[in-house]
Order: C-alpha cells, then structure tokens, then sequence
C-alpha cells in the first residue's frame, strides 16, 4: 500500500509480507505489469463517466490495483 499526498509518499506498507491486506494474495498485481500512471488513468476515467473528487477521508481521486483472477487481466480503479 502506497499513500501519496502532493506528489509526495507519505505512507509505503509492503502487505504482501503481512494479512493486513483486504485483498487475497492472488489478487496483488506486480510492479512489473503496471504499464500507466495515475494522470492518465484518471484522464481516462472522468472521458468515462461522471467522477469527481473526494471531499472528505478519501479527499481527491484515488486508485486501487488488483487483478481479476478468473479472467487473469490487471484492474485498475479510479475512486472519486
């Protein structure tokens, strides 16, 4: 779990090492498949639908990766 606020981490937890995650292993995507940033990933998500920001605990956008087990492709969530 990466926290990343103004550009900057706040927070990194690896949580493959621990079952604080909630998750099952299976679903954790490795680095090296992630192919996109963030910007256009949210660029894409609001030419989407109708996404705005968070206001309150999940101020701003933001974004959750896993991977689709029974059809084996990479998800990537954007959250506003």
């Amino acid at each position: 779990m990466v926290i990343i606020h103004k550009g900057k981490i706040d927070q990194a937890d690896d949580l493959t090492a621990y079952d604080a995650s909630p998750y099952p292993k299976k679903e954790f995507v490795i680095l090296e498949d992630i192919k996109y940033d963030s910007p256009e990933l949210l660029k894409i998500a609001l030419k989407t639908g109708s996404i705005y920001p968070g206001k309150y605990w999940a101020k701003g956008y933001n974004f959750i990766l896993r991977k689709d087990t029974e059809r084996n492709i990479n998800l990537i969530l954007v959250i506003g």
